[in-house]
């Protein structure tokens, strides 16, 4: 029954019946229906596609209510619908509780956090966190996309020498984060540096 349940709210979500989505977390509430921290996962998960984040942040509560332990993609899930929600002050909490219990987190996992700080245009925790990441962890803990996205919010905001910062520590030939880079340059109007970086990957590319 359970797998079976899960099975459903995974139907519902992805065909887009955000009601059938509600009402079984209604029905779960109201009856002894227990779920595995996986359950749990994509009933949050399901919910916040629905538009419902409050709905996601409560089903999180529910779980550890019911003594069911959350693992580093149950708190990514946490993290997707508080950032639906612009609950920016509690997303930065469960972020740090998630580095307090050292969990292991993924590169989508960084990616949404990297996401939490350039939605409340915080580009210096966003740096600063990339920056650990990658002294703890290596460059390959963020996403390329990642780093993208946060060289173009520093390109946005003429912060040229902090995205070439971020820019060197990224995967330098990956497409998206040149072509970030690229954007920044054009944003800052560095016609000279975009064309000595074309000049540099050209000459560096086997």
């Amino acid at each position: 029954p359970m797998e079976c349940y899960v099975t459903m709210l995974k139907t519902a979500s992805r065909m887009g019946y955000p009601e059938v989505v509600r009402r079984m977390w209604e029905l779960m509430k109201t009856s002894n229906i227990s779920l595995s921290v996986k359950g749990y996962t994509v009933l949050m998960a399901s919910l916040t596609r629905a538009g419902d984040w409050k709905g996601s942040v409560e089903a999180f509560k529910h779980m550890r209510a019911r003594d069911v332990t959350p693992d580093a993609i149950a708190y990514t899930a946490l993290l997707h619908a508080l950032r639906r929600g612009k609950r920016f002050q509690m997303a930065l909490e469960v972020i740090s509780a998630m580095k307090e219990a050292k969990m292991d987190l993924s590169p989508r996992t960084q990616a949404v956090v990297i996401d939490l700080f350039l939605d409340q245009g915080n580009w210096r925790g966003a740096v600063a966190h990339v920056d650990e990441v990658v002294r703890d962890k290596g460059r390959g803990a963020i996403l390329p996309h990642t780093y993208g996205a946060l060289i173009r919010a520093l390109g946005g905001r003429l912060k040229i020498d902090v995205a070439e910062s971020v820019f060197h520590e990224a995967p330098q030939h990956h497409p998206e984060v040149v072509t970030s880079m690229l954007h920044a340059y054009k944003t800052a109007e560095a016609a000279e540096k975009a064309l000595e970086l074309l000049n540099r990957i050209e000459a560096e590319d086997p």
